[in-house]
């Protein structure tokens, strides 16, 4: 999946353009919410790549 990387003022993204869906991952890196750290939840970013590569 060819995937360009885009840089947006909350962080980089990586877009795939084939489609009007949008399928996102936030949890893939650490958060800050509430003044609080929220742990990561590794594997989230490639499991919506290929959500996104199964439904074209």
């Amino acid at each position: 999946m060819n995937a360009q990387r885009v840089d947006t003022p909350v962080g980089p993204i990586d877009v795939v353009a084939g489609s009007s869906l949008v399928f996102a991952a936030p949890h893939e890196r650490e958060q800050v919410r509430d003044g609080v750290v929220k742990q990561a939840e590794a594997g989230t970013g490639p499991l919506i790549f290929e959500l996104a590569r199964m439904t074209g």
